[in-house]
């Protein structure tokens, strides 16, 4: 019984001893909470302001390109709507008169008098004026007019008047006519290439064929080492009848 009291009576001397210590970290806990909870908030705060930054300049950011976007389509309304910029010019429509090559492919591939419907739309005018002015009938030159369309030769301006009709004005893209064009004359020229009869080795550039549509007897490509002026490959060595196949 004695040696349990001592044993008490120690441990209560004990805990009197640390009790003062206790109750000071019990003190400073809060304060060392608070440190804490200053510093979270600080670094929220932080990051609010950064978040928050990083979205004005997101929104200006998307503002100034809404901006620049409604500027370039005005532009582009602009230009697409300018007649003068869909006007033929007098050299492309003389080409055009001369060429007899390209009046018959039209006119085969696409329908007849499609040559003076081209050359009628040297300036925007709308399909009743067009087939008027031709002296066709309507159902048959918007057939034409959108056969080309298909092929981006032709195109329409689209207005509105004020009571809402809308009217469609038909022009010439003269870029795209120019691309049919060439298509068109270097397709005679291939057609018309006789080969030579004492030959059956020839050679093309599998790279720049699809381009240049050159081909070339043994003897010029010896003559060239076998390789390509325009792009250094070698050639492909083809046969008379492999040629036929790819030019006629």
């Amino acid at each position: 019984m004695k040696s349990k009291k001592k044993v008490r009576v120690k441990t209560l001397k004990i805990m009197r001893k640390k009790a003062p210590a206790a109750k000071k970290r019990v003190k400073a806990a809060p304060a060392r909470h608070k440190s804490s909870n200053a510093k979270v908030r600080k670094h929220i705060q932080s990051r609010v302001v950064k978040i928050a930054a990083k979205a004005v300049k997101s929104a200006v950011k998307k503002s100034a390109l809404q901006n620049k976007m409604a500027v370039a389509k005005e532009r582009h309304s602009r230009k697409r709507n300018d007649i003068s910029l869909k006007v033929l010019t007098a050299e492309t429509v003389e080409s055009l008169k001369k060429d007899k090559v390209f009046s018959e492919y039209l006119n085969e591939k696409i329908g007849s008098r499609t040559d003076e419907v081209i050359l009628s739309l040297a300036a925007p005018v709308t399909d009743e004026g067009l087939a008027e002015k031709l002296g066709m009938k309507i159902n048959d030159t918007r057939r034409v007019l959108n056969m080309l369309n298909t092929s981006g030769v032709a195109r329409y301006i689209v207005n509105k008047n004020s009571k809402g009709w809308l009217t469609f004005k038909w022009y010439i893209d003269e870029e795209n006519l120019k691309k049919m064009r060439g298509e068109v004359a270097i397709k005679a020229t291939t057609n018309n290439t006789t080969l030579p009869e004492n030959c059956n080795d020839y050679y093309v550039c599998g790279k720049c064929y699809s381009k240049t549509k050159l081909v070339y007897p043994f003897e010029v490509g010896y003559e060239m080492n076998f390789k390509c002026d325009g792009c250094g490959s070698y050639f492909e060595r083809k046969s008379k009848e492999d040629i036929e196949k790819l030019i006629f």
